[in-house]
């Protein structure tokens, strides 16, 4: 098969030609009508250009028969031709009105004696006919004469036979050859007073087109009996394979460049090639040979060039689609230039699964080109900037888009799938808290839940979708942000869905693998974490931080505010946030409990970091209402009454 197409390639190359005018002189219509004349009595050469003597002698005279041309005006017979008056028995061609006229003449050939032939039409070509196919027609028609060269009215039976027209292929050096191929014979003129068309095709090969035909011979060629014939519009072309190239100006480098290409309908090509080939911005090839070319079978179909090529882009390339008549012998070729945008890179964006609720981030690499991203033919949104947060409900194809901002924009597209599931959300909160204070640590200021000893409780039962739940508590240290071993308690709970009141108390006072077998109990002293988890897939609640403390009731009698020490000094009173406390110079504050106005105490032992007469208190966390502090310095306790409002 690789010689095969390596012959065709070489035969095409060297045959290279276009489409050409097969008769200079279409429609045998052109040119000068002789006139009567002595001049003409005898082997006259008809002002006709292109064409030639006839190559049939007339046995009588000995001089050779030439192309009879009329007009429906010419009253003029000559040389045995019957009066062209077409008004009695034959309408005009439409397309014209000069008639060839052939008139029965002459005797049988030796060769066929049931057959005359008579006139010969033989025409000029501006070349000599290349390989390929050719399409012939013509109308013909049998006619009713005046008599031969006399006014007497001449029946023509609808009998008698008509006759046939013969197409011959000859050479200027060589007219009246009598091996000259006869290439196509017409069906046989049967029709009178009306017109009659005859048409088909024959092939020259490749060995006859060697031989340089530059004349074709239409010759007439009747059964005898025949009174007159008439033929017009003649035609001859060459099977048209000039292939039509269907591309767009503009292509994009991420995109496949394919091309389609067809021949006029009716025709066939028996290869065809597609090639590509950097050039300039008219078409003019640069030096280098082609980038890519390849033959197939047949007529001209879609053709994708190989990705493999990869073309750089911000360039021209001019696409070439040729082919080939049907006896390889020739070929003919269509192009267009085309250019190549540089398109805008995308890398692959991954596929991400989510938990209902939660959001989906993709951070996509544009060279700062927005991003248009679409979920089926809706666009969501057209986003500037990275990370793009996507909150789908549900499991969404999306796809991304990045287009540049060049003239002719070319586009990237990226798809990524987001699945959505309903996943278990870990959620709880510390039940019966008694105040809340802020204290410092490695991350800024931090919320601390105060509970009443015994019962420390938290509720779960705002998770969702568990099948299970983790509880893990231990004591903490604010500064370094680390648990301090080992945990009072970290297990699973329970298999189910996370109930209403969970006693964290009863958890680390039990012995259990959970907490290392030992009992343990809430010192108000230590600082505490607890976590929440649920399964069965792994989800966290953020951890929340308390302490403990004795929440109890004393009588107020002992906590009368102690009027008697003005050394002691608390201000503003009543205040909405803070309080500061001085003491005297000599004496300095360590730290203060707080009681609400029933006796509970609300913050416990709450030490200062440095000890200082004067002390300033949040008191943010606090409800409205009166309150007692006790202050205990280096000198002794003392008790005081405030208002919070």
């Amino acid at each position: 098969m690789k010689k095969i197409l390596y012959f065709i390639a070489i035969i095409l190359f060297i045959n290279y030609t276009y489409s050409q005018e097969l008769i200079k002189n279409n429609g045998f219509e052109q040119g000068t009508i002789p006139i009567y004349t002595p001049d003409y009595t005898g082997n006259f050469p008809e002002n006709v250009p292109y064409w030639r003597q006839g190559c049939d002698t007339d046995p009588i005279t000995g001089y050779l028969f030439t192309p009879d041309i009329q007009t429906v005006g010419s009253t003029i017979c000559y040389w045995n031709a019957p009066n062209n008056n077409h008004t009695q028995n034959l309408a005009p061609r439409i397309t014209g009105t000069n008639r060839y006229v052939k008139c029965v003449r002459g005797v049988n050939t030796s060769a066929n004696p049931n057959y005359s032939i008579r006139e010969s039409i033989i025409g000029e070509l501006i070349q000599p006919l290349t390989a390929g196919t050719y399409n012939v027609s013509l109308y013909g028609s049998k006619i009713k004469g005046r008599g031969y060269c006399n006014n007497s009215i001449t029946t023509f039976p609808s009998s008698d036979p008509g006759a046939t027209i013969e197409v011959v292929l000859r050479k200027s050096t060589d007219l009246c050859n009598s091996s000259s191929p006869v290439m196509w014979t017409s069906s046989q003129i049967n029709t009178i007073g009306s017109w009659q068309q005859s048409g088909g095709s024959f092939v020259i090969d490749c060995a006859a087109a060697a031989k340089g035909y530059d004349r074709i011979e239409f010759r007439m060629k009747d059964i005898n009996g025949v009174n007159g014939f008439f033929i017009d519009d003649v035609s001859l072309k060459k099977a048209d394979i000039n292939p039509i190239i269907n591309v767009s100006k503009f292509y994009c480098s991420n995109t496949p460049l394919t091309f389609s290409g067809s021949i006029p309908s009716g025709e066939n090509s028996l290869t065809h090639m597609w090639e590509i080939q950097e050039c300039n911005y008219n078409g003019t090839i640069l030096i280098g040979s082609p980038l890519h070319n390849q033959w197939l079978w047949g007529n001209p179909s879609p053709y994708t060039f190989p990705s493999s090529l990869n073309l750089p882009c911000n360039k021209y390339y001019r696409v070439k689609l040729a082919t080939s008549n049907n006896v390889s012998c020739e070929w003919v070729e269509s192009s267009k230039v085309i250019y190549l945008n540089c398109a805008p890179t995308l890398n692959p964006i991954p596929n991400q699964t989510i938990c209902n609720g939660d959001n989906a981030s993709f951070t996509i690499s544009t060279s700062n080109w927005p991003v248009q991203v679409y979920n089926g033919a809706s666009l969501v949104g057209t986003f500037y900037s990275n990370p793009i947060t996507l909150s789908p409900t549900l499991t969404t194809n999306y796809t991304f888009k990045v287009t540049n901002g060049a003239k002719y924009s070319c586009s990237t597209t990226q798809s990524a799938t987001i699945t959505v599931k309903n996943c278990p959300r870990a959620c709880f909160s510390i039940k019966n808290i008694h105040s809340q204070q802020t204290e410092p640590s490695l991350y800024g200021p931090t919320s601390i839940k105060i509970l009443c000893l015994p019962q420390i409780e938290i509720d779960g039962s705002c998770s969702t979708n568990e099948q299970g739940y983790h509880i893990r508590i231990a004591e903490f240290n604010l500064n370094s942000w680390q648990f301090i071993p080992a945990d009072y308690y970290s297990g699973w709970v329970g298999s189910g869905t996370a109930p209403n009141s969970i006693n964290l108390t009863s958890l680390i006072s039990t012995p259990s693998a959970n907490n290392g077998w030992t009992s343990r109990s809430f010192d108000p002293t230590k600082l505490y974490i607890v976590t929440f988890d649920v399964g069965p897939t792994w989800h966290s609640a953020p951890a929340q931080f308390f302490r403990v403390q004795n929440c109890i009731s004393v009588s107020l009698e002992n906590f009368k505010d102690d009027k008697t020490n003005t050394t002691i000094n608390i201000y503003p009173n009543p205040t909405k946030d803070n309080i500061t406390i001085t003491v005297g110079e000599f004496e300095k504050i360590i730290s203060y409990t707080i009681y609400d106005s029933t006796g509970f105490t609300v913050d416990l032992n709450s030490k200062f970091h440095s000890e200082s007469n004067t002390q300033k208190i949040n008191l943010s966390n606090l409800r409205k209402g009166l309150y007692i502090i006790n202050i205990e310095t280096d000198k002794g306790n003392y008790k005081k009454q405030f208002i919070k409002e």
